[in-house]
């Protein structure tokens, strides 16, 4: 539980998935679960960064979830991790940070709830990225197939064709490998 006293230790590391350690900060009157997120291109990191955006768009709207915890998303380590010099791979990485203040954690069952919930949420992030992913690959391939239809709806007319006018006359048309016209 928070409480007003001194931080015990001012990190706590956890390795859920190799190279993704998932970073406790205690505070005075917060803590800060840190998240760092491997993606396998940086198009996920995106995608990511925009659902989460929206989220973070909804929390200031919506008045039910005003006191919902701050969730934000960055390429470069948050502030709390500075101090400790932190050796990042080269993938694509994300730190997500969720701010759990003293409302968040204090009450019945409310820590239970909370430690629950922060266990699933890089779970919950990774299925909508790709939830999002597959949606978007679905609407190109419609999209495509639309195109390819109406460019095989457009078939050219054949240039070494002879043509017969109204009179019956036959006639090549110019531009062909004989360009004279012939009656």
């Amino acid at each position: 539980r928070l409480q007003r006293a001194p931080v015990p230790r001012p990190l706590y590391v956890v390795h859920p998935r190799p190279l993704e350690p998932l970073y406790i900060a205690p505070g005075m009157d917060r803590v800060v679960v840190i998240y760092t997120m491997s993606f396998k291109d940086p198009t996920e990191l995106a995608i990511a960064s925009i659902f989460l955006q929206e989220l973070e768009l909804v929390r200031r709207t919506e008045k039910s979830l005003s006191t919902a915890p701050l969730v934000s998303l960055s390429t470069r380590p948050p502030m709390e991790l500075e101090p400790f010099n932190l050796e990042l791979p080269d993938a694509p990485l994300g730190f997500l940070s969720l701010a759990l203040s003293v409302r968040h954690l204090d009450g019945e069952g409310k820590l239970e709830k909370a430690v629950g919930l922060i266990g699933s949420y890089r779970s919950y992030v990774f299925y909508h990225v790709k939830c999002t992913k597959s949606n978007m690959h679905s609407r190109m391939r419609t999209r495509v197939n639309t195109w390819l239809q109406v460019l095989n709806r457009a078939v050219p007319d054949k240039q070494n064709s002879e043509r017969k006018t109204v009179g019956g006359r036959t006639f090549k048309r110019a531009g062909t490998a004989s360009a004279a016209t012939t009656f």
